[in-house]
């Protein structure tokens, strides 16, 4: 009888982590500047390693850690969305939200 060898998905690929990171700095340079896109970015690729450890510590699986990187990139882009929203009246002028 053959293990049960678990099948990678493309969520947990190198390529899908990267991607996660440059859209996250991408989005963050574009509304709030380069050097918060840098910080964001920074956050994201210590943040997963983290969460890794997290998940093989607590449950002895790298599922639950892919589950939680999506949790962090989702989380980190609406905290920049919310970040650079504006509050414009009805003349057109805009403030930031925050």
């Amino acid at each position: 009888m053959q293990p049960d060898i678990p099948k990678p998905s493309f969520l947990s690929s190198p390529t899908a982590l990267h991607l996660m990171g440059l859209s996250i700095f991408a989005y963050a340079w574009q509304t709030r500047g380069l050097g918060v896109g840098l910080l964001f970015a920074a956050i994201f690729y210590v943040g997963v390693p983290v969460l890794n450890m997290l998940a093989l510590a607590g449950s002895k699986s790298l599922r639950l850690g892919t589950y939680l990187r999506l949790a962090l990139y989702i989380g980190l882009m609406l905290l920049i969305a919310s970040w650079s929203s504006e509050i414009c009246d009805s003349s057109g002028n805009c403030r930031s939200a925050f």
